[in-house]
């Protein structure tokens, strides 16, 4: 009987040893593992946003390459989220495939994927397997994504394919309204295919509000879109969506067009004119990458 009790003193011991190893198995597995879904979760966070922010260059030129790969460096600097090695590439589809060296400009370069890696130290979980480090890894995407109907951030002004404005308003607002109207863009919805009411009689108030305009970007004096891409100086104020109309007002489409220098919208003027820039990207101070319609940058998931 002295003897199986020995024993059994013995397995409880081998018992409880085992049950210590597990519960330190498992305490080093529930540390490791929530610290490599924070470090995925931040790491992740910062790959949407440095994807978008590169997307939000591309203009279908190798500038707006070179722009894309310069503010994506910056933006994942600025979440200060260490990474082994990263990775951006291009495509002109949300499945790819992806190329992290065009050799030359492609329009229908509209998406980007920035990839990230990392070796995530192990704490406790290093003693039971024996591994130093956990690897992390993580992409995002992010594209220029066409609007069908925009429905905030329009000016109440109509154009021409060419670039001349229409004569007057394209909503009801009030005679004092109208400069607030068209300076800061109303939230009214438009599709392709409404038909616009155009409302006379806001010459004046659109000559003054568009040199304001102008004059409230960080470039007033570049006399093309060519030059003000070129200079890189401007926040993008000039640079505005507009319904294009065809026959009876009829809305065709969507397009940016770029304020001309303010002397253009002086009251000698004949008529008031813009020039076509293209596609216009929301949020960006660039033209899109498309040459037509309007455009807004987002995450892919």
């Amino acid at each position: 009987m002295r003897r199986n009790k020995r024993g059994q003193r013995g397995i409880v011991l081998v018992a409880v040893c085992l049950c210590l190893l597990l519960m330190l198995a498992g305490l080093g597995l529930g540390v490791d593992l929530n610290r490599m879904l924070a470090v995925r979760s931040a790491m992740g966070s910062a790959a949407e946003a440095t994807a978008l922010a590169a997307v939000l260059e591309l203009d279908g030129t190798p500038a707006g390459i070179e722009r894309a790969r310069t503010r994506a460096a910056a933006t994942w600097q600025r979440h200060a989220v260490h990474a082994s090695s990263t990775l951006l590439e291009f495509s002109s589809s949300a499945s790819g495939p992806w190329l992290s060296d065009p050799q030359t400009a492609d329009p229908h370069l509209t998406f980007a994927r920035f990839s990230a890696y990392a070796k995530m130290p192990l704490t406790l979980l290093s003693g039971v397997t024996g591994e130093k480090t956990l690897p992390v890894d993580v992409a995002a995407r992010a594209g220029q994504v066409a609007l069908e109907r925009v429905e905030t951030g329009l000016l109440p002004l109509a154009v021409r394919p060419d670039g001349r404005l229409l004569d007057g308003l394209t909503v009801a607002v009030e005679p004092g309204e109208a400069r607030l109207a068209i300076l800061n863009g109303l939230a009214f919805p438009v599709k392709t295919g409404d038909r616009l009411a155009v409302r006379t009689g806001a010459g004046k108030v659109e000559r003054e509000t568009l040199r304001e305009i102008v004059w409230s970007d960080t470039d007033p004096g570049s006399a093309t879109y060519a030059d003000y891409a070129r200079r890189g100086t401007g926040n993008g104020r000039r640079l505005i969506l507009l319904p294009v109309t065809g026959e009876e007002s009829r809305v065709t489409g969507f397009a940016g067009f770029f304020l001309l220098p303010a002397d253009a919208y002086a009251e000698d003027q004949a008529e008031l004119r813009l020039e076509p820039a293209g596609g216009y990207l929301a949020g960006s101070r660039r033209r899109a990458a498309a040459e037509q319609g309007a455009w807004r940058a987002e995450v892919i998931q």
